[in-house]
């Protein structure tokens, strides 16, 4: 008798483990398992694996009053006995890693079974597994299966499918009655196209359907670009579906979908939020003084990390066009809010904003090389704006020259200042030259205030950050290949008061809820 046999009888061991080079060279040399192995009655968990094992005693059902866990996987197992089937107990069987090319029907007797893996075998079909009322979880990845596995409609407790790596070609009508459903792994088969019925699986939580051929441009890019998540294959199908119920018919999804061209690049899309304490040392704290209060009291800021407006030769006109389209549009003329948008290499956290002087405090305007006073930029802008609407006989200005009554009869105008107390935004009239943006920016520090409410703040920048993401101009973070075909990292910051209290951080949990994409939150 071996000896870990030997002690395991000895002691009455529960659980007996054999695997190794060692153990593949006594089944060598005696074409099979210790013989006294089958008469640990008592075991409840046996594990043979990593062996030259190719054929499975009878015996082994000498073993069905008490084992619940039979696990055989990486070894050389072309078949096995009928007596397989007697194990009455069993609730996992791994058989991963063999030699199989059909499974004995007899494993469909095994009706306490939670867990049974086939994966990587040579299995090309598979018996009517509709019997194994307890499964819970079915692994049959990387064999050359065909067709999707029979039976499993009538299994109420299925909750996991993982059929990666082959050769599928269709999901049956059935499917739809796999109402416990949550995971189903379809990744590298041959789909060509879908069931409507799929989107009756209301518990899916993970559905791969990467790697496969569907005819169907939009659902290609849809099950190629999501992964994991079901909701954009589900939008698509569920046009399909209510027409089938309509009609009765029970056709596949392979050309008309339910999702147009823009809604799929919306689904493609994703955002990812850093929170600010995932990076102190890089981000940005916004202070706030009392006196902007009287001036104008509402701030909001974040980060957007790696941009390519260089992306095209017209991404940086557009993405200044898309500032000023914001401020005649939802910012009503700078009225409601006014958005700045400042390269973060240039900013010196922690930033101050603060109601000051305008006779006393200076700054270089952006598109200007000298250092003024807030008082006599405004002066200037207003001549200029005077001599403007006179050469070209207008009641009315335009430009930056149509916004400085919005800070008439101030008798203090609101900064935002960086660490050193230079002034790098003059909100709502200028930026300042120093932050400037340019195509060679990669990382922005948008701010946006108003003299209205937070809410409008927030309702801005989310418009912001909607706007970026169409323009396709971000990337992820680690620009992995299978990573959304554009993502955008919005860097959270917070704004406190001068002795430390939170007042706003934006994107908070309750921020970007509403925006047409998946957004992850670490």
């Amino acid at each position: 008798m071996w000896p870990e046999v030997q002690a395991a009888k000895d002691s009455c061991k529960r659980e007996l483990i054999l695997d190794g080079a060692s153990i593949s060279k006594r089944i060598a040399d005696s074409e099979a398992l210790d013989e006294g192995l089958f008469e640990l009655v008592d075991l409840n968990f046996l594990r043979v694996s990593h062996t030259c094992l190719a054929a499975l005693s009878p015996k082994i059902s000498q073993l069905s009053s008490k084992l619940t866990s039979l696990v055989l996987h990486q070894n050389h197992l072309a078949s096995l006995p009928d007596s397989i089937g007697d194990l009455s107990n069993l609730k996992l069987l791994d058989l991963a890693g063999n030699q199989l090319e059909s499974l004995n029907p007899s494993v469909c007797k095994l009706q306490s079974l939670l867990t049974l893996n086939i994966s990587q075998n040579d299995l090309e079909s598979l018996p009517d597994l509709g019997n194994l009322h307890n499964l819970h979880e079915l692994l049959i990845t990387s064999n050359k299966l065909t067709e999707f596995p029979a039976g499993l409609a009538s299994l109420e407790h299925l909750a996991t499918v993982q059929a990666d790596h082959n050769q599928i070609v269709q999901l049956p009508d059935s499917i739809q009655d796999m109402r416990v459903l949550k995971s189903l792994h379809l990744f590298d088969n041959q789909l060509t196209d879908l069931p409507p019925s799929l989107v009756l699986l209301d518990k899916l939580k993970v559905l791969d359907l990467r790697g496969n051929k569907f005819k169907d441009r939009r659902l290609s890019k849809l099950a190629n670009v999501e992964q994991t998540q079901p909701k954009g294959v589900f939008k698509f199908l569920k046009p399909l579906h209510d027409k089938q119920v309509a009609s009765g018919s029970s056709k596949g999804a392979s050309s008309r979908g339910g999702v147009t061209e823009k809604e799929v690049a919306e689904i493609m899309e994703s955002i990812k939020v850093l929170h600010c304490a995932d990076s102190r040392a890089s981000g940005v704290e916004v202070q706030i003084t009392e006196a902007v209060a009287s001036v104008r009291p509402f701030i909001i800021c974040c980060i957007i990390r790696n941009l390519d407006l260089a992306k095209t030769s017209t991404t940086f006109k557009q993405f200044i066009a898309l500032q000023t389209r914001l401020h005649e549009g939802i910012c009503e003329k700078r009225m409601s809010a006014t958005i700045a948008t400042h390269d973060l290499r240039a900013i010196k956290s922690p930033l101050l904003y603060d109601a000051r002087s305008p006779t006393e405090t200076q700054l270089v305007p952006l598109g200007r090389q000298k250092l003024i006073t807030s008082a006599e930029f405004m002066k200037k802008l207003q001549r200029e704006a005077e001599e403007m609407r006179k050469a070209k006989k207008r009641s009315t200005t335009s430009g930056i020259h149509k916004y400085l009554d919005l800070l008439k009869g101030k008798t203090e105008y609101p900064f935002l200042l960086d660490q050193m107390s230079n002034v790098v935004s003059f909100p709502p009239i200028t930026n300042c030259e120093s932050t400037k943006v340019s195509s060679e920016t990669n990382d922005i520090l948008v701010e946006v205030t108003s003299s209205k409410s937070l809410l409008i703040c927030k309702q801005v920048t989310e418009e912001l950050i909607k706007e970026l993401l169409h323009l396709g101009i971000g990337s992820s973070l680690d620009d992995e290949e299978n990573s959304p075909k554009n993502c955008l990292v919005v860097e959270q910051v917070r704004v406190v008061s001068l002795d430390g209290h939170l007042k706003t951080v934006y994107p908070s949990r309750i921020d970007l809820v509403d925006v047409p994409c998946h957004v992850e939150r670490d």
